[in-house]
């Protein structure tokens, strides 16, 4: 009965209930479909493993007849891109499969011994990714407790308290539990992981400078590449944890000196899993060297600074209040160590140009910025600090406890469908504070969309009206047109934008009337369909004109499309008025 009691006075027993319970709410709490477990970007990611060792199939046809064989509806193959040679590749780089491998072979060994079919995606490997993240999400938080302790040691006197409240308020308090939690098949999960793995590793490693840990250190970096190779970059905020810049001179030195060589032994058990890549780019495309995310690359000259900041549609500092809360912690940290200070600044700076640089800069993220993730393990430290210095300051614990309940909000409405994806409008931010009627779903959307990478090689007006139309009980499709795609290109992307001006003429909501494009290949008889919705609040524009702009990626570069057939439908044959419709397709094309 003590040790029990003793148990429940440890932090370390609530952050795991915390975090069981979460996981419940996002994947058990509705109608459970494991398949979902593999989604999106995690197609990719985990393709590798039926691909490599059940299908034995670098082309990935089988693997998509298997996957397919388990999902209902169509599917989508964002994540296969051809080469110039007609060779196909999987886009996304081996690291998130490499943490799914152990469970996906014991997976295969237990069905293997009662002769069930080892197809890699039926509900038992589901259930291996889903704990294979829930595993890594809980050893992620447990490292990153150890690291913050190593740091903290000299500065906070009293007992761990101030860690263990700080990891609970940034973790719970941004989306950050989202990101990790949600979908255990994306890369966030495991990176989040590394990451408190590396701070942590390279903390004792400044202590006792043992040569394993440095091997160690150096597998940790491969991995982190491998997961996501623009997270490398987090190694630059290791300097933070020197206490001046001469210290790190000196660390410097000495680690690159040729009579100790210890760089020698990080540096070769990083390439060595690195070159993992080469081997896998070899298997699919016949070269060695590849870049698999053709079409697609960053804008270094146009950077979204401010989108990224405090835009409503994925802002961190609107998204996540506790964030922006955790700055003043820079004051205290500027007053313990100035070196330190800098040393965040710049990482913070450095990090965001880079994030916001990609021409995908909001990242389709379906709840804050999932593309930012993994790097709220900055503010963990001046978190901490501003805890250890707040004493009785009763307004700024009042606003720590208001963000998080504001999150909390947010995460209830992302849970109960009231928005699919939190890239909001000045608008739509607003009118959904505090909406929790979770009795209608799907009222607040987001049309806009990220423009592909590259220039715009040419515009096609495919239809302009400028009168009103009427849609009723008889109107079903209105302003069909069809584009031909050319025939001769590479790489080159399609957006389609529809603009518009809309009313209803009833009481009604815009729900069930869709932007449609329907492209077809006559060569293989593939299709992709997508009906999008008109509306950015389900119920706007009750009694006057609003306007409506929507931008619409055609996702063709896979498999080659010979046209798109774009209407409007009126699926319930609602009663309202459309003017001013400007129908345009932009083809991006980024060769040089």
């Amino acid at each position: 009965m003590k040790q029990l009691k003793n148990l429940f006075k440890q932090p370390l027993f609530w952050m795991i209930m915390a975090v069981f319970f979460f996981s419940y709410l996002i994947h058990f709490s509705k109608v459970t479909n494991l398949q979902k477990m593999v989604s999106s970007d995690g197609d990719g990611y985990y393709a590798y493993l039926p691909a490599l060792f059940i299908q034995k199939d670098a082309s990935y046809q089988k693997t998509k007849k298997m996957q397919e064989s388990y999902n209902v509806g169509v599917q989508n193959y964002y994540y296969l891109n051809k080469t110039n040679k007609g060779r196909v590749v999987n886009k996304y780089y081996p690291g998130t499969a490499i943490f799914h491998l152990p469970a996906f072979t014991f997976t295969s060994i237990i069905l293997s011994v009662f002769h069930k079919p080892i197809t890699g995606y039926s509900s038992l490997y589901m259930l291996g990714v889903f704990f294979t993240g829930l595993f890594f999400s809980l050893f992620g938080i447990y490292f990153l407790f150890k690291a913050l302790k190593i740091y903290f040691k000299n500065y906070l006197k009293e007992k761990s308290h101030s860690i263990w409240i700080g990891v609970f308020c940034i973790f719970f308090g941004t989306n950050l539990f989202v990101s990790v939690l949600s979908n255990p098949s994306l890369s966030h999960t495991y990176s989040f992981f590394l990451f408190c793995l590396l701070i942590y590793n390279f903390q004792t490693y400044l202590s006792d400078k043992k040569i394993i840990k440095l091997i160690f250190l150096g597998f940790l970096m491969g991995l982190i590449f491998l997961v996501r190779p623009t997270n490398i970059l987090f190694v630059l905020f290791l300097v933070f944890f020197f206490s001046s810049l001469k210290e790190l001179k000196l660390f410097l030195i000495d680690f690159f000196s040729f009579k100790k060589t210890s760089f020698i032994y990080l540096l070769v058990p990083f390439l060595l899993l690195a070159s993992i890549i080469l081997f896998l780019n070899k298997w699919q495309t016949n070269e060695y060297f590849y870049w698999s995310y053709q079409g697609e690359g960053f804008n270094f000259f146009k950077p979204h600074f401010w989108e990224t900041w405090f835009s409503y549609r994925i802002g961190i500092f609107v998204h996540n209040p506790i964030l922006f809360i955790s700055l003043i912690g820079l004051y205290y940290i500027y007053k313990d160590n100035k070196y330190r200070f800098y040393c965040w600044l710049f990482y913070f700076i450095f990090i965001t140009y880079i994030i916001s640089s990609w021409w995908c800069w909001d990242y389709e993220t379906s709840f804050g910025h999932r593309g930012f993730s993994e790097h709220f393990i900055l503010f963990f430290f001046p978190f901490i600090y501003l805890l250890k210095n707040l004493g009785r300051k009763k307004v700024i614990v009042s606003i720590i406890i208001f963000s998080i309940l504001y999150i909390m909000m947010r995460f209830y409405q992302k849970n109960e469908g009231i928005f699919p994806r939190q890239k909001f409008t000045k608008e739509t931010y607003w009118k959904s504070f505090l909406d929790l009627n979770s009795n209608e779903t799907e009222k607040y959307l987001n049309l806009e969309h990220c423009f592909p990478f590259g220039e715009i090689k040419k515009t096609t007006c495919l239809k302009t009206n400028y009168t009103l139309y009427n849609f009723n009980d008889r109107k079903e499709f209105a302003f069909e047109t069809k584009f031909n795609f050319p025939q001769k290109r590479i790489q080159n992307r399609f957006v389609v934008e529809i603009s518009f001006k809309k009313k209803p003429l009833e009481k009604m909501n815009w729900k069930d009337i869709f932007l449609v494009t329907d492209s077809y290949s006559t060569i293989d008889n593939s299709r992709e369909y997508t009906a999008t919705p008109i509306y950015t609040y389900f119920e706007e524009g009750q009694g006057n004109f609003s306007s409506s702009i929507i931008h619409k990626e055609l996702f063709v570069c896979y498999n080659q499309k010979d046209f798109v057939n774009i209407y409007i439908w009126n699926q319930n044959k609602k009663k309202f008025k459309i003017k001013d419709l400007k129908i345009k397709i932009y083809e991006y094309s980024n060769e040089k």
